[in-house]
């Protein structure tokens, strides 16, 4: 069995580093440099081997001074940190500001300085485990949740699908609010929506 990595995140150095980061692109680019007026904050998730991957919530008004940070940390962050830029073959996920609750991807979901932030993981799931077998047929991770909202047997809910009848669904709004989505969940797997550790700098809440 392979061993996992035990990697220790300072996140005091590690903020002051991404504040660094940002304050020589601003000079860099001879621009004025206001720390009220960018956000740094991000997310880290720690894939199945220990690594943790790294995944900004930026805010800045200059997409130069973005590019340049981002390439920075790109670089660097494994090497003075032990933290992964992003994805890589083990992981692979998206930090989203908009759009609905994804029922089979989106995995947690934040409050960054005021914005809703939703996390959804491509590699949540192996090339299979997206699909459940049931005695009626095989049925989707949406379909699951579906058929537990509308409180109707799977058979009922696979017969429905396949005639011009099918109205079964979940509606929008509980698509946009993350607390009735997380308990529609637990009532539906009973387990966690997410398979994997997440830690956050200081200004990120996780709902």
């Amino acid at each position: 069995m392979k061993n996992k990595r035990s990697v220790y995140v300072n996140f005091t150095k590690l903020s002051s580093y991404i504040k660094k980061c940002f304050k020589d692109a601003y000079e860099s680019l001879e621009l004025p440099f206001n720390e009220n007026s960018i956000e740094t904050e991000y997310i880290l998730i720690e894939d199945h081997d220990g690594l943790f991957h790294f995944y900004p919530i930026f805010v800045c008004d200059w997409p130069q001074v973005l590019k340049r940070v981002e390439y920075r940390l790109c670089n660097n962050l494994e090497k003075n940190f032990g933290i992964c830029y992003g994805d890589t073959n083990a992981l692979k996920a998206t930090l989203r500001s908009y759009g609905y609750i994804n029922p089979t991807f989106t995995s947690a979901a934040f409050n960054s300085n005021g914005t809703i932030v939703y996390l959804d993981i491509d590699t949540k799931y192996d090339d299979s485990s997206t699909l459940i077998e049931t005695d009626a047929g095989y049925i989707t991770v949406k379909d699951k949740l579906t058929i537990t909202y509308c409180n109707v047997s799977t058979k009922e809910y696979i017969d429905s699908r396949n005639t011009c009848k099918h109205s079964y669904c979940i509606p929008s709004k509980s698509l946009e609010n993350w607390v009735d989505f997380k308990e529609l969940w637990y009532k539906t797997f009973d387990m966690e929506i997410c398979p994997y550790k997440i830690l956050h700098s200081k200004g990120v809440k996780r709902l």
